[in-house]
């Protein structure tokens, strides 16, 4: 669920900027208590016990399976929690159009995490495979080349933060660029409403506006719009992270 304040604010006394502070939490396993895991789901089509907490669902993510490779992966890299069988795992396609991974039964208009677990098998050259990420039609990776990134049987996360929309659905589709885009697994976090911010002050400078607002502790970031009134419509004016000690 969103956290909204706006306030009018003239910038150079030509127009009135409203401020949209969209507060949402960290997703993070066993780091920031009190989120929850709302769905995780690994690309085979068999079943694997030693995947868990991620489950087979073919009705969810369907397509070309291969087989499970029994290759070790180096999940040392940021974000990289899943069960080495998850990234083990792989479906792929030509063309995803089609076959869009589709989360349903989520909460309308709630914020949530998802993350696209990958690791590339079948590739260890530059340019070999590539492929763009859409959640919702907003890209959470552009032109990813795991290979070149990360290496080959190295796992790789893809954090996107996405809003469930009016049917409680969030979409996930894959854009070729070259060769068949492929998905090991895909978790979606979420959690109840952040805090509220409490307190928000502008302060107008020579060249700039100075934004401060209460934060929260469970709140890692925030997202600022702009709007010429609290109805919209509202354009991106940055992000803010909290530090984290």
């Amino acid at each position: 669920m969103n956290k909204r304040m706006f306030c009018a604010w003239p910038l150079a006394c030509v127009c009135t900027i409203g401020l949209l502070l969209v507060a949402n939490h960290a997703f993070a396993d066993d780091v920031y208590a009190g989120y929850g895991l709302v769905e995780a789901i690994h690309a085979g089509n068999v079943a694997h016990a030693d995947a868990a907490p991620f489950r087979m669902d073919t009705s969810i993510i369907s397509g070309n399976y291969s087989a499970r490779n029994a290759n070790a992966i180096d999940r040392s890299g940021p974000n990289c929690w899943a069960p080495e069988a998850v990234y083990q795992c792989e479906t792929w396609h030509n063309d995803w159009s089609d076959h869009p991974i589709i989360i349903n039964n989520l909460v309308p208009g709630t914020i949530y995490l998802v993350e696209c677990h990958n690791a590339e098998a079948a590739f260890g050259a530059a340019n070999s495979r590539v492929f763009t990420i859409k959640v919702n039609g907003e890209t959470a990776v552009d032109s990813l080349d795991m290979a070149a990134t990360y290496g080959q049987f190295v796992a790789c996360c893809i954090q996107k933060v996405a809003i469930a929309d009016a049917n409680g659905r969030i979409v996930i589709d894959f854009i070729n660029v070259k060769e068949n885009p492929r998905i090991a697994g895909v978790a979606v976090w979420g959690k109840s409403a952040p805090s509220a911010i409490t307190t928000f002050t502008a302060t107008k400078n020579a060249s700039a506006i100075d934004f401060a607002w209460s934060t929260a502790t469970d709140t890692l970031r925030y997202y600022i719009q702009k709007a010429e009134s609290e109805t919209g419509p509202w354009s991106d004016l940055g992000e803010y992270v909290r530090t984290v000690s």
